[in-house]
């Protein structure tokens, strides 16, 4: 991994780390990147560029993507499980199982947002731990992305075509 100056674009610091590392995410003071095939995240301290502390050793390996709020790391495994980590802890605290092929993960609206690759929008509340289907369309969802009031949706639609799609959801 490799750190860049804003200004010049010039590299200012090298990381090492796994060549395994798929997924990186800024959030809670740190760099945070996950290592998808053995099942990792390390976290990075920005002031001094190195590793800070042991990685989260997740329980399988096979993790497709990562998240953050305001309180920690989520993140999908091939299984359609979805763990939460600490910032605090910088450790696993909960599991929610999706019981659907996860493609990618996106927080907004103080929910977490994972789109499958059979075609469904799932609605994770991490209050109540619990998962509802939001939307569905007919084809492969790659990559979802989120705001306070809307999602947007990279597919591969049935009948051909790469599409991006994105919905209004209400809250209230």
């Amino acid at each position: 991994m490799v750190r860049l100056d804003h200004a010049t674009h010039e590299i200012v610091a090298r990381i090492t780390l796994s060549d395994s590392v798929s997924e990186v995410v800024f959030a809670g003071d740190a760099v945070w990147a996950l290592e998808w095939s053995f099942g990792s995240v390390y976290r990075v301290d920005p002031a001094t560029n190195r590793m800070a502390g042991d990685p989260v050793l997740l329980p399988r390996e096979s993790y497709v993507d990562m998240v953050a709020d305001g309180a920690g790391l989520w993140v999908a495994d091939e299984t359609g499980n979805v763990l939460r980590i600490s910032f605090q802890d910088a450790a696993v605290v909960g599991t929610i199982a999706t019981d659907a092929e996860v493609s990618s993960l996106a927080v907004g609206g103080g929910f977490v947002w994972a789109a499958t690759r059979d075609g469904e929008i799932l609605r994770i509340d991490p209050a109540a731990a619990t998962v509802e289907p939001a939307f569905s369309l007919d084809g492969t969802l790659d990559a979802i992305g989120a705001d306070d009031s809307r999602l947007w949706v990279l597919w591969y639609a049935e009948e051909g075509g790469c599409r991006v799609t994105s919905f209004e959801y209400d809250l209230g």
